[in-house]
């Protein structure tokens, strides 16, 4: 998973040691869609990380290349809330999938990389909602 984030444009800066401390508070896993497979959310934030896919929401559809987000959108009281949302690969793509919870509660060891996530998220949703908005 390392290898992946450091390669990555948005999740570039979360070294070794952030992504063992998020991922016991929070129970990250990356998995891997084969092109025509398609995910839920199901109460989850998906991040892909690599391939590219479609992601159906109530709000339409996009066809993204990496750095697609699926299962939280802008609004409600602290600026973000869960939405329901399909993630379908479109080639072989690899999929971080964390729990909503990782936007709503400070990890056990209120670390730096949880914050920057929780930045580099909402950056995600308000760039989104921008390209929406010029559709």
């Amino acid at each position: 998973m390392q290898e992946l984030l450091e390669q990555d444009q948005r999740l570039f800066w979360m070294p070794a040691e952030g992504l063992e401390v998020l991922g016991s508070c929070f129970e990250l896993s990356v998995e891997t869609l084969e092109s025509g497979n398609t995910r839920g959310s199901a109460g989850r934030i998906g991040y892909l990380l690599q391939g590219e896919a479609g992601i159906q929401t109530d709000r339409g559809a996009e066809q993204v290349s990496g750095s697609g987000l699926v299962g939280i959108r802008l609004g409600g009281p602290r600026g973000c809330r869960r939405d329901s949302g399909v993630i379908t690969a479109l080639s072989e793509c690899k999929v971080l999938w964390m729990p909503y919870d990782v936007m709503e509660f400070a990890c056990h060891r209120n670390c730096w990389f949880h914050t920057r996530l929780m930045l580099t998220i909402r950056q995600m949703l308000e760039e989104q909602a921008a390209r929406s908005l010029e559709k």
